[in-house]
């Protein structure tokens, strides 16, 4: 029903869709314009949309991005140019952060996901906890 995206401004917008969307199934069962064979199949279906991996997967392709752009940042101020992220010759400070805060900074990054933000889904049972 959704297709598996990685990137995690693609899934944000497929739930802002999917929002939109389910908004004629609410005003129906609001309406209780739906038979019990309509509900079965809305239910069927969306139970096929699995949020808990979508998120996961997300996270997982931001996390991916944002290490390869620290990374980047480490080489060389000018790649950011390269992604539009500044005008060239605007991010020369860049050159003097230690390389350690970088790291640290990529460090924090991966212990939150891992720590905080992956473990409240659970794709095997499509579940998100608090």
């Amino acid at each position: 029903m959704l297709k598996v995206e990685r990137i995690l401004i693609s899934s944000l917008v497929q739930c802002a869709i999917l929002k939109n969307s389910l908004q004629a199934l609410w005003d129906g069962l609001d309406r209780h314009a739906w038979n019990d064979s309509q509900l079965r199949d809305f239910q069927k279906a969306l139970s096929r949309i699995q949020f808990a991996r979508q998120y996961q997967l997300s996270m997982i392709g931001e996390l991916v991005l944002t290490q390869r752009t620290l990374d980047d940042c480490m080489q060389s101020s000018e790649s950011l140019t390269d992604f539009g992220w500044a005008l060239e010759g605007t991010l020369p400070f860049l050159n003097l952060y230690p390389r350690g805060w970088i790291n640290k900074s990529k460090a924090i990054h991966v212990e939150t996901l891992l720590g905080f933000l992956l473990p409240i889904s659970n794709p095997e049972t499509n579940r998100f906890c608090s």
